[in-house]
């Protein structure tokens, strides 16, 4: 989907204007989403100075990066699901197919791409792919995008986009989740609300880099640090049934 709806925005433009005149067109929805998620950055930046576990020095700086990425994805600008989960896909007659498109939108692909590495943030069906199956999702969905997308080819490029949409997915995690799993442990579907956030962490902290945004990244780690000490009975997030 994304490999062939690269390139095509003014199409897509079109179909909504048609539908909806006051459609907002695809720059202005890209520079809403990035400026809803500085507001959501600054709401965890609040909640991390009452844990007591600040935000690191610079962190303002790697969520402007993320953000800039949201405004303007460059090369890896698609059509969007927004909610990839796995209880958004039918499968039938040996073909997926991908459902429930409200959030479909054109966006920054890895937005999608970069899902399953932070175990499906917006899904209530939430646990854990196993490491080389996880590599394999990955590597089979860069080929794919890599058609449309050229971008895609380059280690650099691709790796810094994937590390800023898991950032772009932290952020947001963190901002739905975080206040009421102070309060409590929540279940949500198959996982409670500290064992999604405990395991967000780690993924983060493992796909970013001291050369990619590095300050969230020791924000990350910090937290992490911080909420293992005050939730030790926190479940890790388990595998799916399937693998386990």
């Amino acid at each position: 989907m994304h490999a062939d709806t690269i390139g095509h925005e003014a199409r897509f433009e079109a179909i909504a204007r048609a539908v909806d005149p006051k459609s907002a067109g695809v720059a202005a929805t890209c520079l809403r989403q990035a400026n809803e998620l500085r507001e959501q950055a600054d709401r965890v930046s609040g909640q991390l100075e009452r844990l007591g576990s600040p935000a690191a020095a610079g962190v303002a700086d790697d969520v402007a990066t993320i953000c800039e990425a949201i405004a303007h994805p460059g090369p890896f600008l698609a059509y969007i699901h927004g909610d990839p989960c796995p209880d958004n896909v039918f499968y039938g007659g040996g073909r997926l197919r991908l459902i429930d498109f409200e959030f479909g939108c054109f966006g920054h692909a890895l937005r999608d791409g970069a899902h399953a590495r932070l175990q499906f943030p917006t899904c209530w069906c939430a646990n854990r792919l196993p490491e080389a199956v996880l590599s394999r999702v990955e590597r089979t969905y860069r080929a794919e995008l890599a058609r449309g997308c050229p971008a895609a080819h380059d280690d650099r490029s691709f790796e810094s986009a994937l590390a800023a949409m898991g950032g772009y997915w932290l952020i947001v995690s963190l901002g739905w989740l975080l206040e009421r799993a102070i309060a409590e442990d929540a279940p949500w579907g198959i996982a409670s609300t500290r064992s999604r956030i405990l395991a967000r962490l780690e993924a983060f902290v493992a796909a970013a880099t001291s050369e990619r945004l590095p300050a969230l990244r020791g924000t990350a780690e910090a937290l992490l640090e911080a909420l293992q000490r005050r939730w030790p009975e926190a479940l890790p997030l388990p595998l799916y049934p399937a693998f386990r």
